[in-house]
């Protein structure tokens, strides 16, 4: 009796221990952010504006005016001149990061509160759309997932920068996680509409979250668009947008679309932004035409040739894996950058704000996750495996598309700092995650050593990053 007793003791410690494990690696992530934001001795522009938006709006929710937080700037940075994105009646990215914002104390800090606050809920977010997307071993891939997020250089920084890079992710995140639970329970379909809405509305990027799911859907789950549930997604999604067009078409009249890409400047590509919209209608028409014929029996024939075609098309992600690090492995560039990420004594570069913008090469946003961290070794090479074998974790598969998705439109964007592309980092987290826990039960020891290296490698690149003024990077 006794020997059972210590046995079933043991068994309760070991099923316990991940989970206490995903404790206290969330209090260490919400730990090194917190610090990172007291050792900030420099504050962003944008991070003030921010913050004077968000007051402006605390004080008169419908006030989005740019043009009355430029005295405030123009005290603060005097010798700056001002952007002209300011000098437009109402603000060129949507509200949701101000509006979240004006809920802290009122001051140039705010931002980056904010910023901060949105890091620690992914922090704690994480784990759980860990559990529910791996199910064998699920524990211990979410403690793995929430170590790579929470000692990853990029999102350690950006969480105390006051930019709206954390809250993006953040939401994202949330969207596919939610369209995950509702492959099982159809009823989260709508939390995942809401939340992608809502990234939307935080920056345009957002809507790249809603561009995986539909991506994922047409490739991979073309029988789901027979389900009224699945359509609340996007409606939803639409619902808490539609605000913020009708908005902005009160204000600049019918050529509403040319004057909010405008806002943006000559970084915003007219052509590319022509491009994303017409894809983005292409996916929506295609799974219109799925249900349909799903729904209706006399196009029987119709809907084969459509299976046919996107059966061919399930391939194309991976294939754009494939010769993406092909290539970089052709050039050698991959190799040099895991060899960085890799070597105990080579530290990260430190990069002024916008020093990498119009200069990187094409492969910078891979490149620059594999120097940050070894971790993105192994999210790589999940993200390649979950594309060429869908069955090994189709769970997973949503997220792999989706930060293939954003590593590829930002690489086309041609404008480079981490910053936009940190949306896809809890992403790649999961799939390190999930390649360390596969490791676990292949390799044992040899896999735990791995990971313990790439964690303390991480962290010496994070604590490099964060000393002294926090830099764009």
């Amino acid at each position: 009796m006794l020997k059972s007793s210590s046995s079933s003791s043991s068994s309760l410690v070991i099923r316990l221990l991940p989970w206490a494990l995903i404790a206290a690696l969330a209090a260490s992530g919400v730990w090194l952010r917190a610090e990172a934001l007291k050792k900030q001795s420099g504050l962003h522009y944008d991070g003030i504006l921010y913050s004077a938006l968000g007051e402006r709006l605390r004080r008169d929710p419908l006030d989005y005016d740019p043009r009355n937080v430029v005295p405030h700037l123009q005290k603060i940075f005097p010798n700056d001149p001002v952007p002209t994105y300011l000098d437009r009646p109402i603000f060129k990215h949507p509200p949701v990061f101000p509006v979240i914002i004006s809920f802290f104390e009122p001051n140039i800090r705010a931002s980056s509160a904010a910023a901060g606050a949105a890091g620690a809920v992914l922090l704690m977010a994480l784990p759980a759309a860990a559990v529910a997307a791996v199910p064998v071993s699920a524990a211990w891939a979410a403690a793995a997932a929430l170590s790579v997020l929470a000692v990853d250089p990029a999102h350690w920084t950006l969480s105390a920068q006051g930019l709206m890079s954390t809250t993006l992710a953040l939401f994202m995140f949330l969207g596919l996680a939610f369209f995950v639970l509702g492959q099982r329970r159809p009823v989260f379909f709508a939390a995942s509409g809401v939340f992608c809405g809502l990234a939307v509305m935080t920056h345009y990027s957002g809507a790249l979250a809603g561009a995986g799911i539909l991506l994922y859907t047409m490739l991979y789950d073309r029988a789901r668009t027979a389900s009224a549930a699945f359509w609340a997604l996007p409606a939803l999604a639409a619902a808490v947008t539609l605000p913020w067009f009708v908005m902005n078409r009160a204000v600049y009249g019918p050529e509403f679309l040319l004057r909010m890409a405008d806002a943006h400047g000559s970084g915003l590509n007219r052509e590319m932004l022509a491009w994303t919209l017409a894809a983005a209608a292409a996916m929506t028409a295609v799974l219109v035409l799925t249900a349909v014929y799903q729904l209706g029996k006399p196009a029987r024939e119709g809907f084969k040739l459509l299976t046919a075609a996107g059966r061919a098309a399930s391939w194309l992600p991976a294939i754009a894996a494939a010769a993406i690090f092909g290539t970089l492995l052709v050039q050698g560039d991959l190799i040099t950058a895991a060899a960085k990420g890799f070597g105990w004594t080579d530290l990260p570069d430190r990069y002024a704000a916008g020093k990498t913008i119009h200069t990187a090469p094409w492969g910078f946003y891979f490149l620059r996750l594999l120097e940050l961290s070894p971790f993105y070794a192994a999210a790589f090479i999940g993200l390649v495996i979950c594309l060429w074998k869908k069955t090994l974790a189709p769970s997973l598969v949503p997220f792999a598309v989706t930060a293939l998705l954003i590593l590829g439109w930002f690489t086309l964007y041609s404008e480079f700092e981490t910053r936009y592309i940190l949306p896809a980092v809890p992403f790649l987290a999961m799939l390190a995650g999930w390649v360390f826990a596969e490791g676990w039960k292949r390799f044992g020891w040899l896999s735990a050593a791995v990971f313990v290296y790439c964690l303390l490698k991480t962290l010496q690149a994070g604590s490099w990053l964060t000393t002294g003024r926090t830099v764009f990077f």
